[in-house]
């Protein structure tokens, strides 16, 4: 599906205010922009690019824009995040993974802003496709057209993926907006359906204006470096950083200093949150590199961090990277054997 968008059409200075609080991402708004004030909105749109980059404030803006286009907090510094018109307003409806807990669906946000932890990964699950058909069934209450914005698209299992074609190919009078981070991690049948728009990485200068404006200027250089563009993923590093226990993040920066040690490390690693450890296996990869351009090691993590997300027992899977670390520091010293050969049962993992 392609809408024929033409990127310098003049979009008004309501549609334009819409926008006033992103940073960057000139083309994406450019097309957005012109296709509000041409009222050319297509079915649906797949906003692709690195998770925190964006895309998420885009999709708000853009929803205030067409919903609420004279709306009086467009003309202030308020983000469309804080807007309660447009958290409460009856024709948007917006959808995030969720957890199964006793039967009932928790949203990521609300499990993140709580801090509780689940050892699965959250989905976008067939009950919440069936919500939006559901949504979309009547007519618009406020506005001409309903917005269905679904975050972490990516994040749809196979049946309810399945159960979005129908409403994409018949949306009625709305238009949808789907976030992933890469086109390849969206069935090829729901992305044809799309007009896909693609957020790149921002600029150094650009990530730190938003970051200032979000009340995080002094977020390190490390952590900027690691945040490959993305002011979400660099709050997210901070807080990460700031939340381990005490010495562990150093100690996995290093290669242990004896077996009993890496298996002690692992135990600390494998008791935080399940999506604290993907996270933390994650930053290891760009800390590793940055501090010494070892690609061996930045491989161990990145295998770890792989598997860990395929549900295998974490408190495994740290304890063979980190003897795996032990091991290659160690090819020219005198051979810990006897003590890794304990360990040898553990070690055989299918793709180590």
């Amino acid at each position: 599906m392609s809408s024929a968008i033409h990127p310098h059409s003049a979009p008004d200075a309501g549609t334009l205010r819409a926008f006033h609080c992103v940073v960057g991402h000139r083309l994406p708004l450019q097309l957005l922009t012109a296709a509000i004030s041409r009222r050319t909105l297509p079915p649906a749109y797949l906003f692709v690019g690195t998770p925190g980059i964006g895309k998420s404030i885009v999709a708000r803006c853009f929803s205030s824009a067409v919903l609420i286009p004279n709306s009086e907090h467009l003309a202030t510094d308020r983000s469309p995040r804080q807007s309660p018109e447009l958290k409460n307003h009856p024709d948007l409806l917006w959808v995030e993974p969720t957890y199964r807990n006793r039967g009932i669906l928790i949203p990521v946000s609300k499990v993140r802003r709580e801090g509780e932890s689940f050892p699965s990964s959250p989905q976008i699950r067939l009950e919440q496709v069936k919500a939006i058909s559901q949504f979309l069934a009547r007519s618009p209450l406020q506005s001409p057209r309903f917005i269905v914005v679904i975050e972490g698209a990516e994040r749809m299992n196979a049946v309810a993926a399945n159960a979005l074609l129908k409403t994409l190919e018949e949306p009625g009078n709305a238009t949808l907006i789907l976030l992933a981070p890469t086109v390849e991690s969206l069935l090829p049948t729901i992305v044809s359906r799309c007009q896909l728009l693609r957020f790149h990485p921002l600029r150094a200068g650009e990530l730190q204006a938003v970051l200032e404006r979000a009340g995080h200027g002094d977020i390190g250089v490390e952590i900027r470096a690691a945040a490959r563009g993305s002011a979400g993923r660099a709050i997210a590093l901070h807080e990460l950083t700031r939340s381990l226990p005490d010495g562990l993040l150093p100690e996995l920066l290093q290669p242990p200093s004896r077996p009993s040690r890496a298996l002690e490390v692992a135990k600390t690693a494998s008791l935080l949150a399940f999506e604290t450890q993907l996270q933390l296996a994650d930053y290891l990869c760009d800390l590793v590199w940055q501090q010494a351009l070892d690609a061996e090691r930045v491989r161990i993590w990145a295998r770890a961090r792989d598997i860990l997300s395929r549900k295998v027992q974490p408190r495994l899977v740290w304890e063979v990277a980190l003897i795996q670390l032990l091991s290659n520091s160690t090819t020219l010293a005198p051979s810990p054997a006897p003590a890794l050969q304990q360990l040898a049962p553990k070690l055989v993992i299918g793709n180590w």
